[in-house]
């Protein structure tokens, strides 16, 4: 989608990743060590997480109710919490937080708007003359795309679920690599749990085996 200000001749790029299609997980669900686990990467996360749970072996993917619902929130429908962009603080900064949006500054072009139920939306904002051929930079890594038409900014949004997505296995309690591609992508590599222990001779000791945990 592409929107333009003529008065102040910038041009908001937006496109989107939706997790509407996982069916909910309640926090209750897991148990107490994958709770500690993911408690402790979405604390140290630069963004908010969308955190998607698998129990391995082309089991169907879920998606972590982190907060729970409350009945009395439509009763807040109308308060907007709202803030300048510092360019100063260098980490991502919520500038707007209501009932069904928070919108998280990652630097001075780039938003990551989390839309209920479970949309996110990334917006980029650049001055309408320098739309041709514009190099935007991630503001969480090394990683950068040229933009020359729509489809670089949903190349951009996939790149995204590097840095605002958690994939964990239930069944064997380990944090998953992300991957621009949606897990549920036809060509996504799907995890297996037995992958994870790979048995390796010692050499000298040919009846032993070393079982090396691979946590990825």
């Amino acid at each position: 989608m592409l929107e333009t200000d003529e008065q102040v001749l910038e041009t908001v790029l937006t496109a989107s990743l939706s997790y509407t299609r996982y069916p909910m997980c309640s926090w209750s669900d897991l148990n107490d060590t994958l709770q500690g686990v993911i408690r402790t990467r979405v604390l140290q996360s630069s963004l908010p997480l969308n955190v998607l749970l698998t129990s391995g072996d082309d089991r169907p993917w879920r998606r972590l109710q982190l907060v729970a619902e409350d009945p009395n929130s439509s009763n807040h429908s109308d308060l907007v919490i709202t803030s300048e962009y510092c360019s100063s603080i260098k980490h991502p900064q919520v500038v707007l937080a209501s009932v069904s949006t928070v919108e998280v500054a990652v630097d001075e072009i780039t938003r990551i708007a989390y839309k209920a139920p479970a949309i996110v939306d990334v917006l980029i904002s650049i001055d309408a003359v320098e739309r041709e051929s514009f190099l935007w930079k991630c503001g969480l890594c090394v990683a950068q795309f040229t933009i020359v038409e729509q489809s670089s900014v949903e190349l951009i949004a996939a790149h995204l679920r590097l840095h605002t997505e958690l994939r964990c296995c239930e069944k064997c309690t380990t944090i998953l690599p992300n991957s621009p591609l949606a897990v549920d992508a036809p060509d996504a590599q799907q995890h297996r749990c037995t992958s994870l222990v790979v048995a390796r001779s010692t050499g000298n000791f040919s009846g032993f085996f070393n079982h090396q945990v691979m946590l990825l």
